[in-house]
């Protein structure tokens, strides 16, 4: 009797369980979990229970101690730094850990949640102030992890690329080493209620293969710069990247090529003066190239109040080969000078041998009897100026005068002095200039 009676209870118990099911009545899901044998509840139902009264409008401790947020960042790519615009490209990632007494659990194991869900929870109001532009990565999906750990500790890890803007000193430029920063700010709240930390160990983790197109990264360092503002105190930390310039680029695309036509210029000191075409058309196609080519490095830098190392060499190398074309236009003009003052001592050189012929024709004449001595007088006068013929064809072959009547000593040098001294003057002065520069900018200027 007493059997019949349990198997008609135990009937009856399934028949209103099976009710309840189709009713909705009896959840399922705590029919299950009455039935499991686990002792951590499932995280849908841990989820469920902590954010049934989470309210992420306020921060951890609203009334206690600040919250502390330590903080590391991985540099898995450092974009090419622009002079121009004076800001470089970070893609990293940003990594926040934060303690939420609100979130505590009994379990063993830490949630691992969605990168969405990190919208349900209090976040760190955390700003960049030398940002330019950036957005967080969601390609395939949003790039962020969550994990809540049962003492109520959340670890928030998002990848971001970030413009920053880094202000340099180019007076070195393009011999020069630049440090650029990334800092981090609380927006809203003050010391009293959040102070952002680095992490002791690695605060900073860099890509083992890390390589930058013109830079190479020295080193870099945290601190921190809690800004007093007049609303408050904040908190700030900051990172800083040494950066070293490999100066490669530049002495192929403007060290060589400068060097390269101040010595083409000189070439103009072999060519004879009188060849004046080609070495007016070599002076000029000089200076116009580099011209062009001190243009085309300017365009890609700021523009700043002060002389860059870079300036100060494609002008002195303007310099070079703008003197080149002045010794010319020098050499042209003391070569004219002396060519008319040579001319006028011939004429006058000319106008006494006339005159002695002359005097000596009478003197034939006068006491010349037959014809036969009138033919010799007139071979004399052939004589006399063929001589003369001989001195001009002397002055217009050769440029140069050889007469021991003409003084050669009205100029202190001539034009081929000049070119001599030119073909020795500008390589040394050229010399010295480079000796000087490299040593200013590599030794005495930081």
């Amino acid at each position: 009797m007493t059997l019949c009676f349990e198997n008609l209870h135990k009937k009856q118990l399934l028949v209103v369980f099976v009710i309840g099911v189709l009713l909705g009545s009896i959840p399922i899901e705590s029919v299950l979990a009455n039935n499991t044998n686990n002792d951590d509840p499932g995280p849908d139902f841990i989820l469920n229970s902590v954010m049934a009264t989470y309210d992420r409008k306020f921060r951890p401790n609203t009334k206690g101690p600040p919250t502390v947020v330590t903080i590391d960042i991985y540099v898995s790519d450092f974009d090419s730094v622009q002079e121009a615009t004076m800001d470089y490209g970070l893609v990293i990632f940003l990594r926040q850990r934060w303690n939420d007494n609100r979130l505590q659990y009994n379990a063993s194991e830490p949630m691992v949640l969605q990168g969405d869900s990190a919208n349900l929870l209090w976040q760190p109001d955390l700003f960049i102030p030398n940002e330019k532009k950036g957005f967080l990565h969601s390609v395939t999906t949003e790039n962020r992890l969550l994990r809540i750990y049962p003492n109520g500790d959340v670890f928030l890890s998002s990848r971001y690329s970030l413009t920053l803007s880094c202000y340099m000193d180019l007076k070195k430029f393009p011999l020069d080493d630049q440090i650029c920063i990334m800092q981090m700010e609380s927006y809203g709240y003050t010391t009293k209620d959040l102070i952002f930390n680095w992490t002791e160990k690695d605060p900073v983790q860099t890509e083992e293969d890390l390589k930058l197109p013109q830079f190479q990264i020295r080193k870099h360092e945290t601190e921190s710069c809690t800004k007093q503002y007049s609303t408050g105190a904040f908190t700030c930390i900051r990172a800083r990247f040494y950066l070293h310039r490999d100066v490669g680029y530049y002495m192929l695309q403007a060290y060589l090529p400068s060097i390269l036509l101040v010595v083409l210029s000189w070439v103009s000191f072999w060519i004879t003066y009188d060849a004046a075409p080609a070495r007016v058309a070599l002076g000029v196609t000089t200076i116009l190239t580099m011209t062009t080519l001190d243009s085309g490095i300017r365009a890609t830098l700021p523009k700043v109040a002060y002389a860059k190392a870079i300036d100060i060499w494609m002008a002195l190398c303007q310099v070079f080969v703008f003197g080149a074309l002045v010794e010319f236009a020098v050499v042209n003009y003391v070569h004219v000078l002396r060519t008319k003052k040579r001319r006028k001592v011939l004429d006058k050189y000319r106008f006494s041998v006339i005159s002695k012929d002359n005097a000596a024709f009478e003197i034939e004449d006068k006491f010349s009897i037959d014809d036969g001595k009138k033919k010799s007088n007139d071979k004399v006068i052939k004589r006399k100026v063929s001589r003369l013929s001989e001195n001009t064809v002397d002055v217009t072959e050769n440029g140069d005068l050889t007469h021991r009547d003409i003084d050669a000593t009205d100029f202190l040098v001539d034009a081929k002095s000049i070119d001599r001294f030119s073909q020795i003057a500008f390589p040394t002065a050229f010399i010295i200039f480079n000796t000087i520069y490299w040593i200013i900018f590599f030794l005495f200027i930081d």
